[in-house]
């Protein structure tokens, strides 16, 4: 494996998969929930920034991302889901490879994101691998995946990873680089639980989780799983406490 040192950030663009308004977060814009005190997209820009020359938004409302000054990218078939999300955005995409991210993951680190760039030779997608499977919304894909992402859009196989046969797959054990890809990683939130639980391993008030996949028709969602994260009370050592209520806070 390559050390981080070694990767070439002006060869790689960063993709946020920021999707569409949650349904079990009564349609909050899961990219802008707090986590940390600051929206997580903020989050994920400081380390894609880190590791990539270009970072690119796939979604198809740009009002929420339009302060943060950069591409968004709407998708070309809509309707189509993350699959969709990612060949809009690949196909924008002014390097061969790019590091994808679902916009709801707020613990990504960029020493993960160049060990999979440091992989990249000879692969089409690097993607780590939990012992609950595939991470694809947190890997890198070459732009030659393209061809192979259309076939699937047309035939409507809309599962993130479904086109994976068609294409050169370097699986990562996270066992390979335990240094790099904690359970945290591949935390992200689904529901109200999902967000107090991240507002708590942000807080160091609980350590890293569990991870499960939770694989859709549309796109495989990586969920993490605590302990019962009750309600919190202010601490007066903090200042205060970012999850005192069930919903979550969003930043507008």
């Amino acid at each position: 494996m390559k050390r981080p040192t070694d990767v070439e950030p002006d060869r790689l663009t960063g993709i946020i998969l920021a999707g569409g308004r949650a349904r079990r977060l009564d349609g909050s814009i899961k990219p802008l929930l707090t986590v940390g005190f600051r929206p997580i997209i903020e989050h994920l820009l400081e380390e894609l920034g880190a590791v990539c020359a270009e970072i690119l938004i796939s979604a198809n409302d740009s009002v929420p991302f339009a302060r943060y000054g950069l591409p968004i990218i709407a998708d070309r078939r809509p309707g189509t889901g993350a699959l969709g999300g990612l060949y809009s955005a690949l196909f924008q995409a002014a390097h061969s490879y790019a590091v994808v991210i679902a916009g709801d993951m707020p613990f990504v680190d960029r020493r993960a994101l160049q060990a999979l760039a440091g992989l990249h030779p000879g692969y089409d997608v690097v993607v780590p691998r939990t012992p609950e499977g595939r991470q694809p919304l947190h890997a890198l894909y070459a732009r030659a995946c393209l061809p192979a992402i259309h076939t699937q859009l047309e035939r409507g196989r809309l599962k993130i990873d479904a086109f994976f046969p068609q294409v050169r797959v370097r699986e990562v054990t996270v066992t390979e680089n335990p240094e790099c890809f904690s359970p945290r990683q591949f935390f992200n939130i689904n529901t109200a639980a999902d967000v107090r639980a991240a507002r708590d391993i942000a807080a160091g008030r609980i350590g890293d989780t569990v991870v499960t996949t939770d694989s859709g028709a549309d796109s495989t969602h990586n969920s993490a799983r605590t302990g019962q994260a009750g309600p919190h009370r202010t601490d007066p050592k903090r200042g205060g406490s970012e999850a005192a209520t069930v919903m979550p806070d969003i930043v507008v």
